[in-house]
């Protein structure tokens, strides 16, 4: 059934409202043109790639399957949205459809040519997604309301904190409605002032209020866009996504780290379950084989069990995606994996569903199904001259509502249970898994050295979730490390010996299989380790226990100046076998400011320490990853927890009288330890010899901060 005959079927639609959206279901926008002459290169995130490499292997995905029914089955739920208000005695007669179809026939906004995918973004967003989310609202959430056709979705543009990274779109409920928080105002629309009375008649009619509320609860993100510029993406490279589908019979060749250079003992202990899946959705979709799946002895795969696995393509073995993606790099399938990896893990790291590759002139839709990690992707559909493209993308939104909607419920039943659970002291647990004898701390009661769980000491982003983890080592000395009464601390001696560092991801999402393998590029501060430029590492893959350190990083804090901060634990191995830890902080910086910054920061320590300056961490040393735009690391130790003393004003003294300003003193840089030792840290915006008026408006800014504490 078309759309014509679909709509005319509706007996209590009103005729206006039919009209119109038989316009908008029939809409296509323009072709786009790229600029060749303002072209900029297509952006990539050096952050997100790094971290994409250590997803935990039961979140990476695995299959992709080309099911050209999806495209059906968006404008069914058109179809079903419609019947549904209908059969209701619904008219849809607002006041407003008729704006809302001047402003799609009109493409005001569709006069810009393209020069990249910022400009994509923005283009996007100001026509296909204005009218596709307020049509997906209107018939799916609000039909009743009367004022206007509006919305309580919004899309909007996710910018990354690096200006070298990508941006995306997002797809979500509001979180404000006219400077109300949106739980309130569906909780007492009479909130909301009478001068914005649609929005008010929005809330009041919405159909389930209380399956809102609980999306608002527990999901920040309905569905995602991740967009390549024209120059990237045209069909033959949007194609390559299909041919992915060749390497399911080993698996999809996930891109990872390719070092073995040794264990760590920091296990994973727990997980988050994973999210639910609302089959009704995807039971239907067919998988049709765009190319025939090539055994493992003919192409390579990542599937490998661990890291060293890797054969030369050819033979049965498997080879780390990696290697894949460092052969066809510059290929149309290579940047297809790198497409595709990334937008699968931006999925997960947001627990979305529906995920839309764009380009401007073509559009890949994907479902990824969590439990058998897979990517269920549509055929290619060009927005200029798809068939009811106008209806198709309502469809999508009103499909990614529904999952959102569904998948809400279940995991509030999961969490009402937990506490049920825990209030009566039942075992739970639904939103554990492979918890293995864990108690509520995280610490395995058969195991004496298990170590609880760290807590950033500021709030995380999704990607950054506290989590417990085994050592099965002893953390033994001073954290400050430095020499006391003539002691020496042996450990940190040794870290300061070794150049290599083997670098695991702990925590949230993440759980390494390949680690990372970083090289000394900066010498420790530690005063008894000789200070020199380490020099460059043997080109191998592999080194012995005595020749590196471990470094898991456990959790990340947020809103941080430069790069990113994780609270991590160095473990070295003696030459005797033991195994020593230490709680350090890493912070890795990825682009080449942030690198700066950070060099900045490691000169500003380096100062101190000659100056013999003890109210600072003790620096270990810098390193960089030895894969190609890998981030630089600057580790420290450890210096305890947030607190208020005066003691700081005599160490920003003493950090003046060394000839260094510290230029970014605020309530995270200021720590005291469990010993009352107080340390200022983070110099990555220091400067050198300072004025006396410099040294007296910090000093007068620390004693604000102090008195905010």
């Amino acid at each position: 059934m078309d759309t014509r005959d679909a709509l005319d079927s509706l007996a209590h639609i009103d005729e206006c409202a039919r009209a119109q959206l038989r316009l908008l279901f029939d809409w296509n926008p323009r072709t786009l043109t790229f600029d060749e002459t303002e072209a900029s290169e297509p952006t990539q995130c050096h952050e997100s790639a790094f971290y994409n490499k250590h997803l935990a292997p039961h979140l990476q995905l695995r299959l992709v399957q080309v099911s050209p029914s999806i495209s059906q089955m968006l404008l069914h739920r058109v179809d079903a949205a419609l019947r549904s208000a209908d059969s209701k005695g619904i008219s849809l007669n607002v006041r407003n459809i008729d704006d809302l179809n001047e402003a799609r026939a009109s493409d005001e906004h569709q006069g810009e040519l393209v020069v990249n995918e910022a400009s994509l973004v923005e283009l996007y967003g100001t026509t296909t997604a204005k009218f596709a989310s307020e049509a997906a609202s209107m018939l799916l959430l609000h039909p009743e309301a009367t004022t206007r056709w509006s919305k309580i979705l919004e899309w909007r543009i996710n910018r990354p904190d690096s200006p070298y990274a990508p941006p995306s779109g997002h797809l979500a409920i509001k979180k404000w409605v006219r400077g109300i928080p949106m739980t309130e105002a569906i909780e007492s629309p009479s909130l909301i002032p009478e001068k914005y009375a649609v929005y008010r008649d929005i809330i009041q009619n919405l159909a389930d209020k209380e399956s809102v509320l609980r999306v608002i609860k527990h999901l920040q993100v309905l569905a995602l866009w991740r967009f390549k510029s024209l120059a990237f993406a045209p069909e033959n490279a949007m194609r390559s996504i299909f041919h992915l589908q060749r390497f399911n019979q080993d698996g999809f060749p996930w891109q990872t780290c390719r070092s073995e250079v040794g264990t760590c003992s920091i296990h994973r202990t727990v997980y988050d379950q994973i999210g639910p899946d609302i089959d009704y959705l995807t039971a239907s979709l067919e998988n049709v084989p765009t190319i025939d799946q090539l055994p493992a002895s003919r192409t390579p795969s990542s599937r490998a069990g661990k890291s060293g696995d890797a054969e030369p393509a050819g033979s049965s073995a498997k080879v780390a995606g990696s290697d894949i993606c460092e052969k066809y790099i510059d290929s149309e399938e290579g940047r297809a994996i790198h497409w595709v990896q990334q937008t699968w893990c931006e999925a997960v790291k947001h627990d979305a569903t529906v995920v839309v590759f764009h380009s401007g002139n073509h559009e890949v839709i994907g479902l990824r199904h969590r439990q058998s990690q897979t990517l269920l992707i549509s055929d290619i559909i060009k927005p200029p001259t798809q068939k009811e493209y106008g209806k198709l993308e309502i469809g999508l939104y009103i499909m990614a509502i529904e999952d959102a909607l569904n998948r809400a419920k279940i995991l509030d039943e999961r969490r009402k249970f937990d506490e049920e659970q825990e209030a009566t002291g039942g075992e739970g647990g639904s939103n554990k898994r492979d918890q293995r004898g864990d108690d509520e701390d995280g610490h395995d009661e058969d195991n004496d050295d298990i170590r609880p769980r760290k807590r950033a000491r500021s709030g995380r982003d999704g990607r950054g979730k506290s989590v417990s983890q085994e050592v099965r080592s002893t953390n033994t000395g001073t954290q400050h490390g430095r020499p006391s009464g003539g002691h020496i601390d042996k450990v940190l001696q040794l870290v300061g010996s070794r150049d290599v560092a083997a670098v695991f991801l702990r925590y949230g999402i993440y759980d390494t299989v390949s680690l990372a393998c970083f090289a000394r590029t900066h010498p420790s501060l530690y005063a008894c380790t000789a200070q020199s430029t380490p020099p460059p590492p043997p080109d191998k893959s592999t080194y012995r226990p005595d020749e590196h350190v471990t470094l898991a990083l456990i959790s990340e804090y947020k809103d941080c100046a430069t790069g990113a901060v994780h609270d991590a634990v160095l473990e070295v191995r003696t030459d005797d076998g033991e195994c020593w830890t230490r709680n350090v902080i890493a912070k890795l910086a990825f682009e080449r400011d942030q690198q700066a910054r950070l060099a900045n920061e490691y000169q500003a320590y380096q100062r101190l320490a000659s100056k013999s300056i003890q109210e600072v961490p003790l620096i270990l040393g810098m390193y960089r990853d030895l894969e190609d735009s890998g981030p630089t690391a600057l580790v420290m130790t450890h210096e305890g927890t947030h607190a208020v003393s005066m003691a700081f004003i005599q160490a920003l003294q003493k950090i003046h009288a060394a000839g260094v300003l510290h230029n970014d003193i605020r309530h995270r840089n200021l720590l005291i330890s469990d010993a009352g030792e107080v340390t200022i840290i983070d110099f990555d915006c220091a400067r050198w010899n300072p004025s006396a008026a410099d040294k007296v408006r910090e000093v007068a800014e620390l004693k604000e901060v102090l008195g905010e504490l």
